[in-house]
């Protein structure tokens, strides 16, 4: 096995180069080029999906991801570069290799160039287009008895889950009325999460493709925002569990103005029966003018109540989303971490 491991990776010596960012990676955009796609793609049959992840220290791209990568690649009966995340195939994959070999995709010249086809159920296939390549005329497939990813004969189906690049959700305004809920765009079957600080407002799924709407999402906030201004975070998970955030939003909130005519002070003073209940008062002004108990122009409480209603894992409001064992056990520990505080903070009180 350490031979297996030795051999690409001296295949792939004269390849690597000084590490770019991926900051600076130059990635190619679906709406600027007919030729280039944007994907999120799940191996068929599988339950993970396309991403690169480290194997015994050694880098590659597999199927099990329980996040997925952007895969960027030939749209179907065209060819260039497959990059996933930051990585391409290197043209030094030969038949019989473990796993396929990634390279930084900074520079497209030292990526793999294979052709796109696609089946009548919509599934791709990729397969290699590169005469200077060991690997012209095979297909990626699911390497046999592994999660990794290789060149060969048999070739796997890839199914598109998500289309496009994956951004954090937006909001359709950012001024609305006091007991408003929010509403805004998302990638379609995107889960929503809205947080102010720590605590989390409001978390919904974005309609799918097949809605009069695709994308569209609005929820109440759990907890009512007072006038005035107010910043928001916006997060998301794509139908393919990809995270996407944040997305920091300035809201301004606005007092209800006339919605119920009849709270206000009555227009007409003979038809309030205030000033004939009780002892007159001590001034002449008595009739028409009752004591104001209709709502504050200010309706806001300076401190609302302070109502965690979730957790952050490491500032991720993926609450719903279910995004993994290694989410879920950090978030769990977060609480507690939250309740041994709080109990601590009461027993010094105490």
């Amino acid at each position: 096995m350490a031979g297996l491991v030795a051999l690409p990776l001296l295949a792939t010596a004269p390849l690597l180069t000084t590490t770019t960012p991926a900051s600076a990676l130059a990635t190619p955009d679906s709406t600027a080029s007919d030729t280039t796609a944007i994907s999120t793609l799940r191996l068929a049959e599988a339950d993970g999906f396309v991403a690169v992840g480290t194997t015994d220290g050694v880098e590659q791209v597999h199927a099990d991801a329980v996040v997925a990568d952007t895969v960027r690649h030939p749209a179907p009966g065209s060819t260039g570069p497959l990059v996933v995340g930051d990585r391409c195939f290197s043209p030094a994959n030969g038949p019989g290799l473990p796993y396929a070999l990634v390279v930084d995709a900074a520079d497209p010249s030292r990526c793999l160039t294979v052709r796109t086809v696609a089946a009548p159920d919509g599934s791709l296939r990729f397969v290699g287009a590169d005469v200077t390549s060991p690997v012209d005329g095979l297909t990626l497939e699911q390497a046999p008895g592994s999660v990794a990813l290789r060149f060969g004969d048999t070739g796997s189906d890839f199914h598109v889950v998500t289309r496009g690049l994956f951004t954090a959700p937006e909001l359709t305004t950012t001024t609305i009325t006091v007991g408003d809920g929010l509403a805004g765009t998302a990638q379609p079957g995107a889960h929503v999460v809205v947080t102010r600080g720590s605590d989390v407002l409001c978390e919904t799924e974005a309609s799918g493709d097949g809605s009069p709407r695709p994308g569209a999402w609005s929820c109440p906030t759990t907890a009512a925002l007072d006038v005035g201004e107010h910043d928001l975070e916006l997060y998301g998970v794509s139908a393919a569990n990809q995270p996407a955030g944040l997305r920091a939003v300035h809201v301004v909130v606005v007092a209800d103005t006339g919605t119920d005519p009849g709270a206000g002070p009555d227009p007409e003073p003979g038809t309030d029966p205030e000033p004939v209940v009780g002892p007159p008062p001590g001034d002449a002004s008595g009739a028409g003018t009752p004591t104001p108990v209709t709502p504050p122009t200010d309706a806001g409480s300076p401190t609302p109540p302070a109502t965690a209603t979730g957790a952050l894992p490491g500032r991720l409001a993926y609450t719903g989303a279910g995004i993994g064992a290694p989410a879920a056990v950090s978030g769990a520990l977060l609480v507690l971490g939250a309740l041994a505080t709080a109990l601590r903070r009461r027993q010094r009180r105490s």
